[in-house]
């Protein structure tokens, strides 16, 4: 699962497939697309003490061009 490979994706209208790729040992790249094309990127990083998730997400336009980026945090309950 975490070796690139685009796998078919339902229940989202914008994504057909989605590929994840792991970096290392703490990040991986979710690679969402639509007719080939790059539609959005997802970059998970986990903290060194895995306590955090820092997220980024990317979204493309048809010719390719970031069109939004946000990020997101998330940390572990205690």
């Amino acid at each position: 699962m975490f070796n690139g490979t685009d796998e078919p994706v339902s229940g989202d209208t914008r994504t057909q497939t989605t590929a994840v790729l792991r970096l290392d040992d703490r990040t991986n790249e979710i690679i969402s697309k639509r007719d080939g094309r790059v539609t959005g990127v997802i970059m998970n990083v986990l903290s060194e003490d895995h306590g955090r998730i820092d997220n980024t997400y990317l979204s493309y336009d048809e010719k390719g061009h970031i069109t939004r980026k946000s990020t997101a945090v998330y940390e572990r309950m205690k």
